[in-house]
């Protein structure tokens, strides 16, 4: 590898470091959305029927790929987007995508990848996305079931669950807290760093 190319690929790395941070600061601090089969998530214990997350890794995953590849796409084709795999968590078969933004790789490989970190539960996509009026957000995807939109606001928002309801599929707010965002003091929140400011805005 060249001496730029390393230094090219030694800046991107920062870059996904950063974003992992500010997508850490959102999970923390904002309410977030994820995909999911039913309206409302259902945990084993109040399943009325044993089996049936079971049944949907083996039976209905697959789908649930093709879906999230469909609904990913059509975002990145509505807005400004950087792809990156997480150095950490990357299959090593895709090694050598770390450290570059592999949006114009071509949508054939992008959605082996995509469908690879969902049916062998192996590695983390981030994708950055900024609108046309510049706002950024996010979607992280993870193994199985864990495809996860950050600061999704507005038109956007109302986009992805447009998509997700095309798809059969259902965009749920993260409700597991002490307490709602929305509804905290706007003196409890933290601003005190400049450049996350842009998060809080409506």
């Amino acid at each position: 590898m060249s001496k730029s190319k390393k230094k090219k690929r030694k800046k991107v790395l920062k870059e996904i470091k950063e974003m992992e941070k500010i997508i850490e600061f959102l999970v923390e601090n904002t309410p977030y959305y994820y995909l999911d089969t039913v309206p409302e998530t259902i945990v084993r214990e109040d399943s009325y029927y044993d089996g049936y997350q079971d049944w949907c890794d083996k039976s209905y995953l697959p789908a649930f790929a093709e879906s999230i590849t469909r609904i990913v796409f059509a975002m990145m084709e509505y807005n400004y987007a950087e792809v990156y795999l997480e150095p950490e968590f990357c299959p090593k078969k895709y090694s050598k995508y770390v450290g570059k933004n592999i949006r114009d790789i071509g949508f054939d490989k992008l959605e082996k990848i995509i469908k690879h970190i969902v049916l062998k539960w192996q590695g983390s996509l981030i994708i950055r996305l900024v609108d046309k009026k510049h706002r950024e957000f996010f979607i992280q995807i993870k193994d199985e079931w864990e495809t996860t939109f950050f600061n999704l606001k507005g038109k956007n928002l109302k986009l992805v669950k447009e998509l997700a309801r095309s798809e059969g599929l259902f965009l749920q707010k993260m409700k597991d807290r002490y307490w709602d965002w929305e509804d905290l003091p706007k003196s409890w929140q933290d601003k005190s760093y400049k450049k996350w400011k842009k998060f809080y805005q409506e």
